[in-house]
Order: structure tokens, then C-alpha cells, then sequence
């Protein structure tokens, strides 16, 4: 009996996957309704797709893959009442968004002379991509700060609690999103507690969206916006007077327009998106499934030439297509130095180096324009997903891990 598996058009390799016993038919994950899930007997989704009774009650699916780390999208209570077997490909994309973090670090070096020497960093969350971002950090002046109420014997790390992490110059939010028990990350970051952040602090969200009131994101921002012009400093010096670096918003796909304008660098939820962790993520939710049905495990080895995605001309060079720059991974460490020029340069040039393998800023720039110009809500929500689809693949760095 031929075992037929529906699953989102956009994740990788899946199109290669040949095998007579196996029905795989491709699907819009944001559209995806109850009607086309009914004859299907596994489901394989992303991020984007909300999997619940809603969508799944008298279907004939056993088994439900997230080819994402996250799992808030899925009602996992509901699988497991129903019987219905679940997998995830946890911890595939971490040296991903570990690469993308210390690509938007780069960043700051190059745009402003920030520098991590002598600087507190704190890293919320030490799952897989909290662990992947410590063992980078360590390799830098920066003093590297835990803070996990699930994970405090952080090896090589100083655990810290949230309301210390706050005190840091750099945050970075890596929780999975809980709105129940002890420690709720759900509007972790509300309105008392961006009042708390010191000037200067910057803040990276590349976890959930919802980690960060959004609403109260932008009053506080716009807040600080009219207190810097009472003192008469320009809006440049209002924008680094804190710096937040958003991935994830609430509302996903369309977050709020003001919140993007008023964030240092915003991009798409696109810090995971790597050849290397897609692959990884397929290879992983469909061995399981491969293993629960019985079935022939395909290869999944990630080709030499990576598959390269764009939109508009080739020769547009200040477009999408130029986004993922890949010339030369040869990337050294952040070089210790006792003289501070000296230091300096080696940050800048270590900077330099690590944006020629991604650069977050060329995605804001495009995400920004695109979205911006968007007449509406849903060609805005068409625009963040075009943008994520779009971006040239990148590689992973391989002297980052």
C-alpha cells in the first residue's frame, strides 16, 4: 500500500526523494487546511504551519515531523492523545543561527566601531543553539554569561538569573517560547524590563518572536527616541543608544512596520537558514519517518555545489541575489592583544572576514525595502516569505564550529 505524505514545498531535498512505495505530495504551509491533510498518513510541516486538532481531527495522519528545532507550533498534547507519533529536527540549525549571530556582532564592529573586548555577553536560553553560541563567544575578549533555570551547570560559563542577564551589554535570546510553569518565556522581555536594560545594550532575538512584548518594544523605543531629542542628539545616536537585532517578531508574517523601522537590523525568522541545516532538518524528520513506517532511508548528504536561490537579474547586484556572499571562509578567531589599536584592527579585520560568508545587513536591507513598500497586510506577509524563500543559500562557517 502505497503510504502518501504531505509535506511543506519548501523543505530541502525533499523534491529528490524517489521511492514506489512513498505518494509525496508538496503543499503551501501557511494555506494548509484540514481538507488537504484528510487522506494523508504523515505530515511533515515547518514553523509556519499550526498542527491541532483543527487541522488534523478525522484525518487519517499517524505521524507529524517539524523539520524546525521549535515545536510552539505544534499542539503536542493533541499527538499524543491521538497516538500520533512526532518528530523534530531539534538542534539542526544551531550552528546556523550561532553563524548568524556573530555575523550581526560583525556587523556592529564594522558599522560602528563596537567592539566585544571587555563586554558582558549574556546567552538566555543554553539549548543546542545557546551551547553553539558560548563555544564562538568564548573564542573572543568577551565575558560569556548563562542564564537557563534548566541548564545552570553551563560548563566554562558563569550561570547568571534573567534579571542579572539584563544587566549585560549584549543579550541574546534563545529560549523555546512557554507561556506555563516556573519559568515562562512568553513577554520575557515586557515593559518593566526594558526599562532595566542599560544604555548601549544590545539585543539580539533569533529565538521566538514573542519573547519580546512587540507592542511594548515600540513605545519603549519611541520613548527613548523623544528623550534623546529633548537632549538634542540625533536620531543616529538614538538608534545606538540600544540596538535591538530582530530575526522573530510577533505576528509573523507580518510584524509591525513601526518595530521594523525602529530595530538596528531586522530580517525575516531567517537566522537558521543555512544548506547545511536544511539539509540536516530533512535528513533527520524524514529518517525518523523512514523508521516508524518501515520504509528505505533516502541520502540526504549535502551536495558540494550549494543550490543558489534569487530573485530579479543576476547582474542586479544590490539585490536578494546578492545577499548570501561567499568568496572566502577563512576566518581566524578574535586575536587577543595588550595593544588596543592593534586589538582593534584584529576585530575589524576578523569582522570583515566573517561577513564575506553572510551578511545580515544586506537581507535588512532588502527585507526593509520590500516590506516597507508593501501596500497592504497580506503583500507584506507575501513580501517576508518571498524574502525567506529568495535569499541566496548560505554555507555554514566551517571554522565556527
Amino acid at each position: 500500500m502505497t503510504l502518501r505524505i504531505l509535506a511543506d514545498q519548501n523543505i530541502l531535498a525533499l523534491d529528490a526523494w524517489q521511492d514506489p512505495d512513498v505518494e509525496l505530495v508538496f503543499c503551501d504551509g501557511r494555506t494548509l487546511s484540514a481538507g488537504d491533510v484528510k487522506h494523508a498518513d504523515a505530515l511533515l510541516v515547518r514553523s509556519i504551519t499550526r498542527v491541532n486538532a483543527s487541522l488534523l481531527a478525522g484525518s487519517n495522519v499517524r505521524f507529524v515531523g517539524t523539520a524546525t528545532s521549535g515545536t510552539d507550533h505544534i499542539d503536542l498534547d493533541y499527538l499524543q492523545q491521538q497516538g500520533i507519533h512526532f518528530t523534530s529536527a531539534a538542534g539542526a540549525n544551531a550552528e546556523a543561527v550561532a553563524d548568524y549571530v556573530m555575523c550581526c556582532l560583525a556587523e556592529l564592529v564594522i558599522e560602528s566601531g563596537f567592539s566585544l573586548a571587555g563586554k558582558t555577553v549574556a546567552v538566555v536560553g543554553v539549548g543546542h543553539v545557546g551551547s553553539a553560541l558560548l563555544s564562538r563567544l568564548r573564542s573572543t575578549q568577551a565575558e560569556c554569561l548563562a542564564c537557563d533555570p534548566f541548564q545552570q551547570l553551563c560548563s566554562e560559563t558563569p550561570y547568571v538569573s534573567f534579571l542579572e542577564a539584563l544587566k549585560a551589554d549584549v543579550i541574546c535570546l534563545h529560549t523555546p517560547l512557554t507561556q506555563t510553569g516556573d519559568y515562562p518565556t512568553w513577554h520575557m522581555l515586557n515593559a518593566d524590563n526594558l526599562m532595566r536594560l542599560p544604555k548601549g545594550v544590545v539585543v539580539i532575538n533569533a529565538g521566538r518572536g514573542e519573547a519580546i512584548d512587540n507592542n511594548a518594544l515600540v513605545t519603549h523605543l519611541k520613548g527613548m527616541s523623544v528623550k534623546t531629542k529633548i537632549n538634542q542628539d540625533s536620531s543616529e545616536n538614538f538608534r545606538h543608544s540600544q540596538r535591538f537585532i530582530l530575526d522573530v517578531w510577533e505576528g509573523e508574517p507580518s510584524p509591525d512596520p513601526e518595530l521594523l523601522d525602529l530595530a538596528y537590523l531586522a530580517t525575516p525568522h531567517i537566522a537558521g537558514y543555512s544548506v547545511e541545516a536544511k539539509y540536516g532538518a530533512s535528513q533527520r524528520v524524514v529518517s525518523s519517518l523512514c523508521e516508524h513506517f518501515g520504509l528505505a532511508l533516502p541520502d540526504f548528504k549535502v551536495p558540494d555545489s550549494a543550490p543558489v536561490y534569487g530573485v530579479g537579474d543576476a547582474d542586479d547586484k544590490q539585490g536578494v541575489t546578492d545577499i548570501g556572499c561567499v568568496s572566502d571562509n577563512d576566518v581566524s578567531e578574535f586575536c587577543a592583544s595588550t595593544d588596543r589599536q592593534a586589538a582593534a584592527n584584529a576585530e575589524q579585520q576578523q569582522a570583515r572576514q566573517l561577513l564575506k560568508t553572510f551578511s545580515p545587513r544586506r537581507v535588512d536591507t532588502a527585507f526593509r525595502q520590500a516590506y516597507l513598500a508593501a501596500d497592504n497586510k497580506s503583500s507584506g506577509a507575501e513580501c517576508f516569505d518571498n524574502i525567506r524563500r529568495s535569499l541566496m543559500a548560505r554555507r555554514e562557517n566551517p571554522h565556527s564550529q
